[in-house]
Parts: C-alpha cells; sequence; structure tokens
C-alpha cells in the first residue's frame, strides 16, 4: 500500500499527495540538473498522521563540481524544497542528503 500526505485547503477540506507523486517530483527535479545524479531510490518518510515528512537522498556529484560541494547540494536541497512545496503547501521537515561519490 502507497503512503500519502494529507493537504488541508479551505475549512474542512483535504487533497491527498501520494508518496509516488512525491518521488516523481523529486527524480525530475535531479535529472534537470546534470551536476548530481542519485546514488539509490528516494526514501520518503511520512508521520502517523500524513502531514508532513522526510526525504533522504543518497547522490552523486559531478567531478568537475568537486570544490563547489557545498553550494551543489544546498541547491539541491533548496530546490527539492521549493518543488514539495508546491506539492503540500509547506517544506519537508527533514532533506538530508549523502554524498557518496563523485563522477
Amino acid at each position: 500500500m502507497s503512503n500519502w500526505v494529507n493537504v488541508p485547503y479551505h475549512s474542512n477540506q483535504v487533497y491527498v499527495v501520494k508518496e509516488d507523486a512525491i518521488k516523481d517530483v523529486i527524480k525530475y527535479f535531479i535529472s534537470q540538473d546534470k551536476r548530481f545524479k542519485l546514488n539509490s531510490p528516494v526514501k520518503i518518510l511520512i508521520n502517523e498522521k500524513h502531514t508532513d515528512l522526510q526525504i533522504f537522498l543518497e547522490i552523486k556529484i559531478k567531478s568537475s563540481e568537486a570544490t563547489n560541494s557545498f553550494n551543489v547540494i544546498k541547491y539541491l536541497i533548496s530546490g527539492i524544497e521549493e518543488e514539495i512545496k508546491k506539492l503540500i503547501d509547506k517544506k519537508p521537515c527533514n532533506v538530508q542528503v549523502s554524498l557518496c561519490d563523485y563522477y
């Protein structure tokens, strides 16, 4: 069974964003920038109330960006936070990035 995030809107209404949609947005964002790529599948942890999420990424950074890794990771995190905010109207409570290697 897939997991989801409940997103409240108006007074007593909620819409649902499934975990697969969140993963698709993250993968698309990462695919648009050639400075980094995923090293393993995206992991998402959604709280019990289905109101917030944490994202765990393992990435590789292009060797030519090795001296600029901090800024590349900072850009990646802020970009993912903004894309998730477009879906659920708030930033995830945590985006954890593990730099695994250079390519």
